[in-house]
């Protein structure tokens, strides 16, 4: 699942990654994102931190705590902030990914993540 406001930025990921052989759900917000991964946890998470309504980290929040969902999540944002960082790592995020970046970058933050190393780029 990719959730991105911007839909530029989540066509590309989306596109890359169809490209890839994967899936892909696509959300503009954190509302659609929470209620989408409840009722159907993606395998992988890609959650930008600035939303419209929820910010990406209170989606995660909400994800992990309340929802009991346990996917792999990377997150991104053109906030390049330690303490955005580090609050990502406390709520299980396993990758961050500062925008704008490659997509090379995310399929190889991708190809990090175990039971996900086969994609090529």
């Amino acid at each position: 699942m990719v959730v991105d406001d911007d839909s530029m930025t989540r066509d590309l990921i989306s596109y890359t990654l169809r490209k890839n052989g994967y899936e892909v759900i696509a959300v503009d917000d954190g509302l659609h994102a929470v209620i989408q991964a409840q009722d159907e946890p993606p395998d992988l998470l890609i959650l930008d931190v600035m939303l419209p309504d929820l910010s990406g980290l209170e989606v995660l929040s909400l994800l992990r705590s309340r929802f009991r969902v346990n996917v792999p999540v990377i997150i991104m944002s053109r906030l390049d902030y330690q303490k955005v960082m580090i609050a990502a790592d406390k709520l299980g995020a396993i990758q961050y990914l500062v925008k704008p970046f490659e997509m090379v970058d995310l399929i190889e933050k991708i190809n990090a993540i175990p039971g996900f190393e086969s994609v090529a780029y």
